[in-house]
């Protein structure tokens, strides 16, 4: 029997997403994505790795942290947000993987990625107003990065 090397383990970012909305539309949204450990981290592949497993495929998760809204109409309505998927394009390399995934809870989704790759990845957000589906917005897209040494 071969013996495991421990628990597999997900790179995880938090997404903390600020929309302006101005006549029911998002006008304006940003975005700052931290890790596990609260540090800041710029979205791109040299900041945004997976946690190297050793084997081909690793995984980077995103996490809804928060959404915040300023609304800039003079109407008093409630704005809610959740995470509703992402669209994942491998760089440079052949299509092998998943390229849409969906959030099955509206919070958070597990992206594949290739040893050696990077990834660019729109999340995409659903809009609420008083509970009704209004917009759909996508962020810019941060790409993710797999190193090859497996560290």
């Amino acid at each position: 029997m071969s013996e495991t090397a421990g628990p597999y383990r997900t790179s995880t970012y938090y997404v903390k997403a600020d929309f302006t909305v101005e006549r029911g539309k998002v006008t304006a949204d940003s975005y700052e994505y931290t890790d596990e450990s609260g540090s800041h981290k710029q979205p791109v592949a040299e900041d945004m790795l997976a946690n190297a497993q050793g084997g081909n495929v690793d995984f980077v998760g995103f996490t809804m942290k928060s959404a915040n809204f300023k609304n800039l109409s003079d109407v008093a309505q409630k704005y809610t947000a959740k995470l509703y998927g992402a669209v994942a394009l491998t760089l440079g390399e052949r299509e092998e993987v998943a390229n849409t995934i969906l959030s099955r809870d509206g919070e958070k989704l597990i992206v594949p990625i290739y040893k050696g790759t990077k990834r660019g990845v729109i999340l995409i957000f659903q809009i609420f107003e008083d509970g009704k589906l209004v917009q759909i917005v996508g962020t810019p897209d941060p790409e993710i990065g797999n190193s090859t040494s497996g560290t």
